[in-house]
């Protein structure tokens, strides 16, 4: 009888395996990482065209 953790995919095998606190930790600081830039991008060109529009 395999191990169950075998048989599932790579994915599932890599959260539900040994050091699944460590990937979850990586996973979120990629996704905090993501949405920070996103939030930047979204932010930046906001305050550009309010720095470039001060007249009105």
């Amino acid at each position: 009888m395999p191990e169950p953790w075998s048989v599932r995919p790579i994915g599932v095998a890599t959260l539900t395996g040994r050091g699944c606190g460590v990937w979850w930790m990586v996973a979120l600081v990629l996704f905090a990482a993501g949405m920070s830039r996103v939030a930047n991008f979204q932010i930046r060109p906001r305050r550009m065209w309010f720095l470039l529009n001060d007249d009105f």
